[in-house]
């Protein structure tokens, strides 16, 4: 019945008539269990509720009117209530009812396990065409036929959830819990309506119980994660994404806060990466219009030789990477858990050669263009010496003095400078310069 009253309506006692509606309906189950499958008795029960709480609240508050509940008292008094219920019945629940006929087994009609199990998979079908209170009445009827039902008492709290997260939706996650002590999924919706309402603590504790009950998933995880997240406990909210993210390498929400729980941890290069891989898997809608802004890279390039416009993106990148690894000492002080600065041999010679290829393509569309440094750069990429000049400058363990020495020869008999290239370009990314 109220469906076409509450769910189309708004009414600022809404929470406070849905709490009349089935707790009357409840009371009329458990009182009467002969009358449980009587559609029009067990709504007509539930509307009384309603309009008795109404009644109560114009009685204390005589502005805050409604007149379809004003109409149906009415109605009421005059005893013409009952056949519009089982007309508003047959309305929104129709093709629900049809389905539940379909779905009842012959031999569950005597065994109220087996109706139980239906009626709850009637009222997921009910929630799913968002049929939200004849769904709730369906996991009620659930409940009364098998109060073990774990299963019941998750659905049932999880269709009040849409109503708000007051107590009747703690208390039945929290008994499907205690029916269910394997049920991640009850702990995990616990958790999300602790966290919603500031119980921080009590969702940490739960995620992480569904976190060990169900070590395959990865949802517990993440939902960990964003709660860590909003606590700004980035570490923590990353080891807990890097485990999600293992199990479920495609999982797009995964991917999309990891980007940002990176950058907050002075990593945006491995946070760039993480968002680009999530618009590979979702490129519209508010998440990824955030994401393709995030990505977006402003490079400051001296001098105005070198042209942004003609560089392909990764080469702004590399071109950032390599002058602060190697030129500005403060850089790896200023930020030492970035991955701003390279990390390999491997990857500074592939920056050095994207640099050189970037120049020689400036030179090839602008003969005018002059810069010794770079021109010292594309002659040693020309002259295939990029890995032994950056072997010549590199101090870290994997320093090849063979092919150090072997650079210095053949920069003297070329007059060329073996000295470490100038820090030319800034790449400002999410806000920071890099």
């Amino acid at each position: 019945m109220l469906p076409g009253l509450l769910d189309g309506k708004k009414y600022k006692y809404e929470v406070e008539l849905l709490a009349a509606y089935t707790i009357a309906m409840t009371a009329f189950i458990i009182e009467n269990p002969e009358h449980y499958r009587d559609e029009t008795l067990v709504q007509y029960a539930g509307v009384d509720g309603v309009l008795n709480t109404y009644q109560a609240i114009r009685k204390a508050r005589p502005k805050e009117l409604h007149p379809t509940f004003d109409g149906l008292l009415e109605k009421r008094d005059s005893g013409e209530l009952a056949p519009i219920i089982k007309s508003d019945i047959e309305k929104c629940a129709a093709g629900a009812k049809e389905n539940r006929a379909k779905t009842i087994e012959p031999e569950a009609e005597s065994n109220p396990l087996l109706l139980s199990a239906t009626k709850v998979r009637n009222g997921v079908r009910m929630f799913e065409r968002r049929y939200l209170l004849p769904a709730i009445v369906e996991y009620q009827r659930a409940i009364a036929l098998n109060p073990k039902s774990a299963t019941a008492y998750y659905e049932f709290a999880y269709a009040l959830s849409e109503y708000g997260h007051g107590d009747p939706v703690i208390s039945n996650f929290k008994k499907s819990i205690e029916l269910d002590q394997d049920c991640w999924l009850c702990m995990m919706a616990l958790a999300n309506v602790y966290d919603d309402g500031g119980n921080t603590a009590e969702a940490l504790t739960l995620y992480q119980r569904a976190i060990d009950t169900a070590p395959h998933e990865a949802r517990p995880l993440f939902n960990y994660a964003v709660a860590l997240n909003r606590l700004k406990r980035y570490q923590e909210a990353l080891n807990a994404l890097d485990k999600g993210l293992a199990l479920a390498p495609k999982y797009a929400s995964i991917l999309y806060l990891r980007g940002f729980v990176l950058a907050n941890l002075d990593r945006c290069y491995a946070g760039q990466r993480s968002l680009r891989d999530f618009l590979e898997l979702e490129n519209q809608g508010a998440r990824a219009e955030r994401s393709a802004k995030a990505v977006k890279v402003v490079v400051n390039v001296d001098p105005s030789n070198l042209d942004p416009k003609s560089l392909p993106f990764e080469a702004y990148v590399q071109f950032g990477r390599t002058r602060a690894d190697w030129i500005n000492e403060k850089y790896p002080a200023k930020y030492p858990n970035a991955e701003t600065y390279l990390p390999t041999l491997e990857e500074m010679v592939d920056a050095l050669t994207e640099e050189a290829k970037a120049w020689k393509k400036i030179k090839s569309q602008k003969a005018s263009a002059v810069d010794p440094e770079l021109d010292r750069l594309l002659m040693i990429y020309e002259a295939e010496m990029v890995t032994d000049f950056v072997h010549s400058i590199f101090l870290g363990p994997d320093k090849d003095q063979t092919k150090a020495a072997r650079f210095v020869e053949w920069a003297k008999a070329k007059s060329v400078s073996f000295d470490p290239i100038r820090q030319r370009v800034t790449v400002k990314w999410m806000g920071r310069d890099w």
